[in-house]
């Protein structure tokens, strides 16, 4: 599996470097954004709903938040389509929690990843005014884990707050999934400042033993300028 998405990189990058050269212009730039992530999984759902059954406390998934940052290449082929490609380090954070509805009392456990991930995004653009336009992206990702992941297990009983870290390898270093989003772009006069409000899923998970998927939700901010 990871020789076939290896291999899927290397064909969209060799793609992005063909249509490149039709291309009308060429931007580059930097982007900074924040994501919220979460874990989907029908396995997972099963467990907890049977463990809430039995043990009357309440268990489910949490919301955590992450980063991303990195450089960003615009190709604009005509004034309304172009390819938007990101590669940022990426940051994400998914977790569970379990709590006792009757007291303070809860233990929660998250699961960081790091990763280098690289996009390729179609981006139809629509014109609103001279300088202000809003825009449609969507295409494949490709998330290259760095490292290990981090798991942190925290227990907070009785006032008393306790926390362990310990380092998990993945199976699958390299995860493929689609991002899509939509988002505005303002000419400053001597480049792009753009705000991208984006939707993310894993179409393939971390562990082999595991069906849990990552979804997140995104905003991020770039500016790019003309080479």
């Amino acid at each position: 599996m990871v020789r076939v998405t290896v291999r899927a990189f290397f064909a969209l990058f060799f793609l992005v470097c063909v249509v490149s050269v039709g291309a009308q212009s060429i931007r580059g730039g930097a982007v900074l954004g924040g994501n919220a992530s979460y874990d989907i999984s029908d396995e997972l759902d099963e467990i907890l709903d049977e463990f809430n059954d039995i043990s009357g406390l309440s268990a489910g998934r949490t919301t955590n938040f992450g980063f991303s940052v990195g450089p960003i290449i615009m190709i604009d082929f005509t004034p309304g389509f172009g390819l938007q490609i990101p590669l940022t380090t990426t940051q994400r954070t998914t977790g569970y929690e379990v709590t006792d509805d009757g007291s303070s009392d809860r233990i929660t456990f998250e699961f960081t990843t790091l990763a280098v991930d690289f996009s390729v995004l179609a981006k139809p653009i629509f014109p609103i005014s001279p300088d202000f336009s809003f825009h449609v992206l969507a295409g494949p990702q490709l998330s290259f884990i760095i490292g290990d992941l981090e798991g942190k297990f925290t227990e907070r009983i009785g006032g008393v707050s306790q926390s362990d870290t310990v380092l998990v390898e993945p199976d699958n270093s390299v995860i493929f999934g689609v991002s899509a989003g939509a988002g505005f772009g303002y000419e400053t006069g001597i480049g792009i400042l753009a705000f991208d409000f984006m939707y993310y899923r894993s179409l393939q998970s971390a562990f082999d033993i595991a069906d849990d998927f990552v979804q997140s939700f995104g905003v991020s901010a770039n500016f790019t300028a003309p080479f």
